[in-house]
């Protein structure tokens, strides 16, 4: 992504933030760690735009994504984090798998974890890829898609 694409990005998240009547302290573009491009926000009282669960972080993304597209004529892809909610979010996510890994190595079971987005099962099975002896696989239809994680010889069916 060259410096106009990032201050067009970086613009744009701005003025969608003051219309929506948010005071901006700082939005940054910048590529993370093998998670891609990221559009890190902090505006004060970020409780109303991360909605609950994330949902209205969700929406503001897609408005962003939309926007962006429009602006540059070119489809960028891009996570957009508020006051460090996804990084939270992922770190606990890493955890919730690795805690189910140890649970599923210890008694050789099947572990089912909550519905999520797909952008948390792919932190998941991101994380669980390089681990010897499980695997991980995607179940179900939106919204209630979930992520199994079982010993590398059991069956899927045996998870339902």
């Amino acid at each position: 992504m060259n410096e106009q694409i990032i201050k067009e990005i970086t613009q744009l998240a701005k003025t969608l933030l003051s219309l929506m009547t948010y005071t901006v302290k700082s939005v940054e573009v910048k590529e993370e760690d093998n998670l891609g491009w990221w559009v890190v926000l902090e505006v004060e009282e970020p409780q109303m735009l991360i909605g609950q669960g994330g949902t209205n972080l969700a929406s503001f993304q897609h408005l962003l994504r939309i926007l962006v597209h429009r602006e540059i004529d070119q489809g960028i892809n891009f996570v957009v984090d508020v006051n460090d909610y996804k990084k939270r979010r992922i770190f606990h996510l890493q955890n919730l798998a690795f805690e189910a890994v140890r649970r599923v190595k210890r008694g050789q079971c099947v572990e089912v974890l909550s519905p999520m987005t797909a952008f948390e099962r792919k932190i998941i099975h991101s994380a669980l890829a390089k681990i010897k002896g499980i695997k991980t696989e995607s179940l179900g239809e939106e919204p209630n898609r979930r992520i199994v994680i079982k010993p590398k010889d059991k069956l899927v069916e045996e998870a339902i």
